[in-house]
């Protein structure tokens, strides 16, 4: 989008400026709920990467003491 012109709002009705206000606001809003999204999702994924490790060296502790016997 970057090599799209930008538009000069002040040449613009009261209503166009309006709407294009209003699709800032939605965007800003969305992009704002889509960071907290991913912030919650890598908080997740981070507990389970945890949970993964405890559960495998639990495996592996029944594992290394089932061997030696």
């Amino acid at each position: 989008m970057k090599d799209l012109p930008t538009v000069d709002r002040t040449a613009l009705s009261p209503q166009r400026r309006e709407m294009y206000e209003q699709r800032d606001a939605r965007m800003a809003d969305f992009a704002a709920q889509r960071n907290e999204w991913f912030e919650r999702r890598a908080v997740e994924s981070r507990e389970r990467a945890t949970k993964n490790k405890e559960l495998a060296a639990e495996v592996r502790a029944k594992f290394l003491a089932n061997t030696r016997h």
